[in-house]
């Protein structure tokens, strides 16, 4: 089964032992971001910025096409 992008940046920032606002803060961005990312908010269907997730992987150690 395809994983989400948003799990698994979930399952990797929890393997990495980060709150979402840690993360957040790591990133440059505020807690609410990561939530979205996280969760796919269907009522917010915007998709995350490349530039976001490249930072998001980045700190997590892993590679932009593990998230694919």
């Amino acid at each position: 089964i395809k994983m989400e992008i948003g799990q698994r940046i979930k399952q990797e920032r929890e393997r990495s032992k980060l709150s979402q606002i840690e993360l957040a803060a790591r990133v440059g961005v505020r807690q609410p971001t990561i939530s979205r990312i996280e969760s796919q908010d269907a009522t917010k269907r915007r998709e995350p910025k490349l530039a976001i997730l490249r930072r998001i992987c980045s700190v997590l150690g892993i590679d932009l096409g593990a998230l694919g």
